[in-house]
């Protein structure tokens, strides 16, 4: 049986949908800054990704974006909503702020490749930043 991984960003960004304009999921990592990535869904079996995911200022993620008319979601774009709506952003609804078993399966569907791993027994998560603790340890 196949595995299929994606990010939670990508799942968010799925979830909505964005009605043919790019999705900017935005996770809150505290400081001031996000876990944030941006999609556009043009058509059957693609995903263009327009910012990869990473973790970044939401000042970054604004200007990275400036020419996109991307819609914002999930809770570090409710958290920041005044200042992504005075850069010009819009902000989903809080219901859409989350990732969804709906923008799992529409994935599944049309872009399983994006989501396919090649080796299942050899697969493990990629995490943007390592946890609080595990920084602590490196130090």
């Amino acid at each position: 049986m196949p595995l299929f991984a994606y990010s939670g960003l990508l799942a968010l960004a799925a979830s909505v949908g964005g009605e043919g304009r790019p999705v900017c999921a935005l996770f809150d990592a505290r400081r001031g800054e996000v876990y944030s990535a941006c999609y556009r869904f043009p058509g059957f079996g693609r995903v263009d990704v327009i910012l990869e995911p990473a973790l970044r200022s939401l000042e970054d993620v604004l200007r990275h974006l400036e020419p996109v008319d991307a819609i914002f979601a999930g809770e570090g774009a409710l958290r920041y909503r005044d200042r992504i709506e005075a850069a010009g952003g819009r902000v989903a609804p809080a219901h859409l702020g989350v990732p969804r078993a709906a923008g799992l399966l529409w994935l599944a569907d049309v872009a399983a490749e994006a989501g396919r791993v090649a080796e299942p027994a050899r697969w493990e998560p990629a995490y943007l930043q390592a946890a609080g603790a595990e920084r602590s340890v490196r130090r």
